[in-house]
């Protein structure tokens, strides 16, 4: 995460990370009513004159940007669900195109009912295709996929409820007691699979055996996996082997109970030896490694040993996907970049490889939010899978939604007042590809 204007160090990076999803008192402190922060009069307006380089070349490609608009911002400033409702704090956008369903269905992070739940859960919106450019239909009640995934495992009751640290009974130090954050959801096969981002940290042990824990002010946070059948409840937590662990494995015993793994970006390549592709941001005793592209034949089970160093990664929790154009696989990441006024926009960097990213000859801006910032971003792609198919077939047009948290700043508190804000744009490559 960045906040405008400036270019962050690895540590204050982390640093921000931690203030702005990781600190649990701040969170339960916020009991006020939010302000809501959506620019509701140009929400639904057309703002390519606000929008910078639409054009950049990438190892022989023109890549152009075209038809891009905003279709406005979700907007649920409080929970809603309490006396004191609390800032909602939606961020953190996974979108997912159902080809079959003709639907798309956004999951993200946010609170559920109330801060003392600590802040993050895994939500989901469903609309169909022809009802996806109305921001009207993302923000009605009947968009919501019930119920959500919330932190014990289990799903959401529609009760008074908390996490499992604050339930009388619940076991605070279990390894998966913790937020659960920046859901990744891919359908393969007929299952949907929702990878999540699981908080560890102080006493609560990580996942394995022999027990141990990160202690106080380390995190040594875990990807963890469910599968459902719809992809509207019915979540299950996936047991390899009957075991109760994060699907990173291998990791060396010295590093357990400080190596932390999160802000995932999840693909799967069909047909590939290894088709499921994880790439995970990493720390060790709260020093930033970096970003790791780690590949698997299973969704289950990724050899940390085998992971491999990306570069050109920019911003955290953003999602990765890719297209196929004459002359090999483009694979791209949306992310943020300052325009000329300062203001965070999307923008697209570009790879052949899915290992080495950067802008080509410009920086894409596409349009965002009409007066916040946009973090946290992702973009439609086949069934989660981040593979994207042309307009028509054999050709070079592509489509996206795209969206992100809408915030003043991706730093506490202004965060947790963030709303989803959705944007759409057609892309059109031409040339070919030269690796």
């Amino acid at each position: 995460m960045k906040p405008n204007y400036l270019i962050l160090t690895p540590i204050a990076i982390f640093l921000i990370l931690l203030s702005a999803c990781k600190n649990e008192d701040e969170i339960a402190s916020l009991k006020t009513t939010a302000t809501a922060i959506d620019d509701v009069a140009t929400q639904n307006t057309t703002l390519s004159a606000l929008s910078g380089g639409l054009v950049t070349t990438y190892k022989g490609l023109t890549i152009t940007f075209s038809n891009n608009s905003s279709i406005g911002t979700i907007s649920r400033p409080t929970t809603g669900f309490t006396s004191v409702p609390s800032p909602a704090y939606d961020y953190s956008v996974d979108l997912v195109r159902d080809v079959a369903a003709q639907t798309i269905r956004l999951f993200h992070g946010g609170r559920f009912k109330d801060a003392m739940s600590d802040g993050d859960h895994t939500l989901a919106r469903k609309v169909s295709y022809a009802g996806s450019a109305n921001i009207a239909n993302w923000q009605s009640s009947s968009s919501w996929i019930s119920p959500p995934l919330y932190p014990s495992g289990t799903e959401l009751p529609r009760g008074l409820w908390r996490q499992p640290e604050d339930v009388p009974g619940g076991n605070p130090d279990a390894w998966d007691a913790g937020n659960y954050m920046d859901p990744e959801v891919i359908k393969v096969g007929g299952v949907y699979y929702q990878f999540t981002q699981c908080e560890i940290t102080g006493s609560r042990n990580v996942d394995g055996s022999p027990t141990v824990s990160p202690g106080s002010g380390v995190w040594a946070d875990r990807i963890q996996l469910y599968t459902s059948t719809s992809g509207e409840g019915g979540w299950t937590k996936y047991l390899p082997g009957g075991v109760n662990r994060g699907v990173i494995t291998n990791i060396p015993a010295a590093e357990r109970s400080t190596r932390k793994f999160g802000h995932h970006e999840m693909m799967y390549e069909a047909g590939a030896a290894k088709p499921w592709v994880m790439y995970v941001y990493s720390h060790l005793n709260n020093v930033p490694k970096g970003y790791f592209r780690i590949k698997s034949t299973t969704p289950h089970t990724f050899d940390w040993s085998t992971a491999q160093l990306c570069s050109g990664f920019s911003q955290l929790g953003n999602k990765t996907g890719y297209v196929d154009v004459p002359g090999g696989r483009l694979y791209m990441r949306i992310s943020h970049t300052a325009n000329s006024a300062g203001k965070r926009v999307p923008t697209f960097r570009f790879s052949s490889d899915g290992l080495n990213f950067d802008d080509g000859s410009a920086i894409v801006e596409l349009i965002g939010h009409p007066s916040l910032n946009t973090y946290f971003l992702g973009f439609t792609t086949d069934y989660g899978t981040g593979a994207n198919a042309p307009l028509t077939t054999g050709g070079t047009q592509f489509s996206f939604q795209y969206g992100g948290a809408a915030s003043t700043s991706a730093v506490a508190p202004d965060i947790f007042n963030s709303d989803i804000w959705l944007g759409k744009t057609n892309m059109t490559v031409t040339g070919t590809l030269v690796p």
